[in-house]
């Protein structure tokens, strides 16, 4: 069951190294009407990594949100992947983050579509802390930008509950992962 809409959550201890013990998602096969999949239960199907270095790489993301009446809003942002999901920073009176107020499921994309990978999973503001520190420090490294230093700004992570990885050039190997 997702977090209240806009509370904090405990986050797990962190294991050696700063890293969660996550287990691997499961692969599976989505079902899709009208699309051809490799023959076999996991033939074709995309590594787990595969992913994972997409996500981690992107350097944009595209937030997807409903708002309370039911219109979909969707903001490029720039954000981390780390331990098995995705952190952003945004201000905390921005459209998205008053949708993910009153509903806090979310879909974050990356920027490519070539190799698109779509995250589905609930939203959750981020306090101060350990987590915080890793999501600036690894923010930082890649954007060369401060966190700390937008006013008014707030920060979120995504945990995810599916993830979808389609090839444009190879649609057979599309593959979804559930995460428990």
């Amino acid at each position: 069951m997702p977090p209240p809409p806009n509370t904090s959550v405990k986050l797990p201890d962190v294991g050696r190294r700063g890293r969660f013990n996550v287990n691997e998602p499961k692969d599976t096969r989505p079902r899709m009407r009208g699309y051809d999949f490799a023959q076999g239960p996991d033939a074709g199907k995309l590594p787990w990594s595969w992913a994972r270095e997409r996500l981690e790489r992107s350097r944009n993301y595209w937030v997807s949100t409903v708002s309370p009446d039911g219109r979909p809003h969707a903001m490029p942002v720039w954000g981390a992947w780390l331990d098995s999901r995705f952190f952003f920073s945004a201000s905390s009176k921005s459209h998205r983050i008053r949708n993910l107020a009153a509903n806090p499921r979310v879909v974050v994309t990356t920027e490519s579509a070539v190799e698109g990978v779509v995250l589905e999973g609930t939203w959750s503001e981020l306090r101060p802390g350990p987590e915080l520190d890793r999501f600036a420090d690894s923010y930082d490294r890649k954007y060369q930008w401060n966190i700390h230093s937008q006013p008014g700004g707030g920060w979120y992570l995504v945990t995810p509950t599916k993830v979808f990885a389609v090839l444009e050039h190879e649609p057979g190997r599309t593959t979804r992962w559930i995460f428990d």
